[in-house]
C-alpha cells in the first residue's frame, strides 16, 4: 500500500514545482515609468504620469528623466489636492519639461556652467556639472544614473518648473538667476 502512494506523491510534487515555476516571479522594469513605479520616492511623480496619460510616451524611446521624489513635491506645494485639481493637459507640460530626448548619462554631462539641453517638449534646460555634482536649472541631482532599460533616471530635489514669462520675469522670479 505504501508504494501506490509513492507515484501520487511524486505527481503531486512534481505538479507543485510546476505551479512555481510558471508563478510570476519578481518582475525587473522594462522602461522608465516602471523604474518609477516600483520606487517608493517617486508616488506623486507617478500618479502624475498617470493621469496625463503619459506612460505610453515614457515607456519607449530613449529618454533621461529628470525625476523629483515626493519630498521635493511637497517643497514646491504639490499635493494630491493639487495633483488631482491638475488638468491632464498641464501635468503633461510639467512632465515633458523633465524628460530629455536622448539618454544622458552623468558622466555625459559636460564640466561647464549652465548647459542648454532641449527637454521632451522643446523647451530649455541648463544642466550644470562641476566635478561629479550635477545640477539641472539650479536643482541638484541626488543620485544619478538610476538605470532603466529605455533610459536613465537622475533624481532631482526640487520640480523643474517650465519658464513662462519673459526673460526679465522668470530672472527676477527665480533666486538662483541674476539680470
Amino acid at each position: 500500500m505504501r508504494t501506490s502512494f509513492r507515484p501520487l506523491l511524486t505527481l503531486a510534487l512534481l505538479g507543485l514545482l510546476g505551479l512555481h515555476a510558471c508563478r510570476k516571479k519578481d518582475t525587473v522594469p522594462q522602461n522608465l515609468v516602471e523604474v518609477v513605479a516600483d520606487d517608493e520616492r517617486f508616488s506623486v511623480l507617478n500618479a502624475a504620469i498617470n493621469k496625463a496619460g503619459l506612460g505610453p510616451a515614457l515607456s519607449q524611446g530613449t529618454l533621461t528623466l529628470f525625476a523629483p521624489t515626493d519630498a521635493a513635491f511637497r517643497a514646491a506645494g504639490i499635493d494630491a489636492g493639487v495633483l488631482n485639481s491638475a488638468t491632464p493637459a498641464a501635468l503633461t507640460t510639467l512632465l515633458q519639461y523633465h524628460v530629455l530626448p536622448t539618454r544622458t548619462p552623468s558622466t555625459s554631462v559636460p564640466s561647464a556652467e549652465n548647459t542648454e539641453v532641449a527637454t521632451l517638449n522643446g523647451a530649455k534646460l541648463y544642466v550644470s556639472k562641476k566635478a561629479a555634482a550635477v545640477s539641472v536649472n539650479g536643482a541638484r541631482v541626488t543620485q544619478a544614473d538610476v538605470e532603466a532599460p529605455n533610459g536613465v533616471i537622475h533624481v532631482v530635489d526640487r520640480v523643474l518648473l517650465p519658464p513662462t514669462g519673459t526673460l526679465t520675469q522668470v530672472a527676477s522670479a527665480n533666486p538662483d538667476l541674476s539680470l
